[in-house]
């Protein structure tokens, strides 16, 4: 049996969008076990929308070609 890795601390009084405890509330049961199998890279999958938006590792804006090279140099795609 696997242990449980420690709850992360993340403050508690925040909106529902940005509460990490809500974040694959409305993911479906199938892609939830592709991740938990490994199948799916949920950060790979983050960094790669970060990059489809522009942003830098703080969310600024830096334009898609940066972007892309701070998220997606040397990554896979995310499954």
């Amino acid at each position: 049996m696997k242990s449980r890795p420690p709850e992360p601390q993340w403050p508690t009084e925040c909106p529902d969008s940005e509460n990490p405890d809500f974040l694959f509330s409305l993911t479906s049961t199938t892609l939830l076990l592709a991740i938990e199998s490994g199948a799916i890279d949920p950060v790979a999958l983050a960094r790669r929308e970060l990059a489809n938006r522009g942003l830098d590792r703080n969310g600024a804006w830096v334009g898609f070609p940066a972007a892309a090279r701070i998220h997606l140099e040397g990554q896979e795609a995310g499954r």
